[in-house]
C-alpha cells in the first residue's frame, strides 16, 4: 500500500527533472545544484515538523518539495556521461 501512496514521487520527477538543463543553462550548474539541495533541506525541515498524527496530505506536501529539489539537484551532477561521472566521483 505504501508503494501506491508514494508513486506520485515518480510523476514529480518526470515533470521537474526535464527543467534542470534549462536552469543550468541560465544559472549555471553550481547554483542549480545548490538551489536544489536547499529545496531538499526545506522539505526535510517540513518533514521534521510533522508528528505521529499528521495527515497524509502534510506528508505529501513535504515529499513533493523534497523530490522536486532532488530532481533538480541530481540531474546536473550526471553530466554528459553519467556512468563515467559516477565512477570517477
Amino acid at each position: 500500500m505504501i508503494i501506491v501512496r508514494l508513486a506520485y514521487t515518480a510523476a514529480v520527477m518526470v515533470i521537474v527533472s526535464p527543467q534542470a538543463p534549462r536552469l543550468v543553462h541560465r544559472f549555471g550548474a553550481n547554483r542549480v545544484v545548490g538551489g536544489g539541495l536547499a529545496v531538499v533541506a526545506v522539505g526535510a525541515f517540513l518533514l521534521s515538523r510533522l508528528g505521529v498524527d499528521s495527515s497524509y496530505w502534510s506528508i505529501f506536501g513535504a515529499f513533493v518539495v523534497m523530490v522536486s529539489g532532488m530532481s533538480v539537484a541530481m540531474a546536473p551532477l550526471t553530466g554528459d556521461r553519467p556512468f563515467v561521472a559516477a565512477a570517477i566521483d
